[in-house]
């Protein structure tokens, strides 16, 4: 599969991967398309990205599955974020359809095996999640760019459109998984963030965030670290150290991964 790498992004996951979430790239549902998309999103003051983008004949790769991708606020964290070829408005007076034929060779041969191997290997059930679950976190499912700025009201965004067939392609990802069911992965481990803009610390363990204080004048971040170390220690899920964690109040681009070695 062609790659087309994009600087829009953090490295590493700040949750586990919970939600499919599509998009229309805006772009018209051709052959070869796919990689003009992801070259656009790879320019950096485009300041948005996406892990996959399907044309009709191909999907291309952005964004690495393990790293976060900037594709829609409040969804980022835990969403793998697919962009297709083709325009939000298809369905209106004067609009191709979705049912034309090129847009349904692209979700038939790209888009919808693409998601159920996503839903296989990230442990994603076939279903759409309403706004009230996305909202609420935790949830996994499939979903769109609207539905999540129905939830968290961070853009105005509304693609995939009113006329996209979501439910067609959830159908048809079910039936692809046959009789695949998604297990329980147990407690979230306890992860660290840091804003870039304040510098403030936080901690997560999957149901708490709290605040790090107080930042002392003068002590290092391996001092911060080192006690931060034995505070989680005492939680029984602190297995790991991720190089990221969940903060939903924060944008984006204000967010700053701490690696801890």
């Amino acid at each position: 599969m062609l790659t087309i790498s994009s600087p829009n992004m953090h490295r590493g996951r700040l949750e586990p991967v919970e939600l499919v979430v599509l998009h229309t790239a805006q772009a018209p549902c051709l052959p070869g398309r796919a990689a003009g998309v992801m070259q656009y999103l790879s320019r950096g003051e485009v300041g948005a990205s996406a892990h996959y983008c399907c044309d009709p004949t191909a999907t291309v790769a952005g964004v690495a599955e393990h790293d976060t991708a900037w594709g829609a606020a409040g969804a980022n964290a835990n969403g793998i974020h697919i962009e297709q070829c083709g325009y939000a408005e298809y369905g209106r007076v004067e609009w191709p359809s979705w049912n034309d034929p090129w847009p349904q060779q692209m979700l038939r041969e790209q888009l919808i095996p693409l998601i159920a191997d996503l839903c296989r290997r990230h442990n994603i059930p076939p279903v759409v999640p309403t706004v009230e679950q996305l909202r609420s976190g935790r949830v996994k499912g499939i979903t769109t760019h609207v539905l999540v700025n129905a939830a968290f009201r961070r853009g105005d965004h509304w693609d995939c459109g009113e006329n996209y067939p979501l439910d067609d392609v959830v159908r048809a990802v079910a039936a692809r998984l046959g009789d695949f069911t998604p297990t329980d992965q147990g407690e979230p481990v306890v992860l660290l963030i840091r804003s870039a803009s304040t510098g403030s610390l936080w901690w997560w363990n999957g149901q708490t965030r709290a605040l790090i204080q107080p930042r002392t004048a003068g002590r290092t971040w391996t001092q911060i670290e080192a006690s931060l170390r034995n505070l989680i220690a005492l939680h029984p899920s602190a297995t790991t150290w991720p190089d990221g964690a969940l903060h939903r109040d924060l944008e984006d681009w204000d967010l700053e991964l701490i690696p801890i070695a």
